[in-house]
Parts: C-alpha cells; structure tokens; sequence
C-alpha cells in the first residue's frame, strides 16, 4: 500500500471497510513518516544555520576579491563604480 506517495490515495469507502488493525497500521507509517519529515527538516535547519553563521568570512573572501579586481581594474584605465560593485558582489553570491 502506498501511503504518502502522491500518486495514490484510498477512497473513504475503502478506509470505512478496513479492519482496525488496518488503520493503525496506517496511522503507525504515517507517524514514523512525520517523526522523519520532522528530523530532517531540524538538520537541514542546523546546517543552514551553520552555513549562515560562516557567511561573514565567505562575504569577506568575496570583498577582498572584488576588491582586488577593481584593483587590477583601476590599474587598467577602468573604473568601477560603488553600485556596480555591490551588483558583482551580489551575482557572484548567487553562483555559489
């Protein structure tokens, strides 16, 4: 029996001629299936916040590269004004 899968669900008719036993079975896996949901989601919520945290060292890599790209910019004859600046630092955040 599926159960949680999206692609199949009983008919009320079909539960109201289960046995007990059948229900509770039922009523089990989809604990188990919440209890799961539920430890997955507090990892997936600690990693980010460690993630996050490390953000401010990943935002200072990123400056100091930016900054020695308008560096190198600079040196070249071109100029790079401080919008710009702040728009490849933020595209370059999102590739990452």
């Amino acid at each position: 029996m599926a159960i949680g899968d999206g692609k199949h669900t009983l008919a009320d008719s079909s539960l109201k001629h289960m046995t007990k036993d059948e229900l509770i079975r039922i009523i089990r896996c989809l604990e188990s299936n919440l209890r799961n949901a539920y430890e997955t989601n507090a990892i997936q919520y600690d990693n980010c916040k460690s993630l996050l945290s490390g953000n401010g060292t990943i935002q200072g890599e990123y400056k100091k590269k930016i900054d020695e790209q308008t560096d190198a910019w600079i040196k070249a004859g071109l100029t790079l004004s401080k919008a710009d600046k702040e728009e490849l630092m933020r595209m370059s955040q999102l590739r990452e």
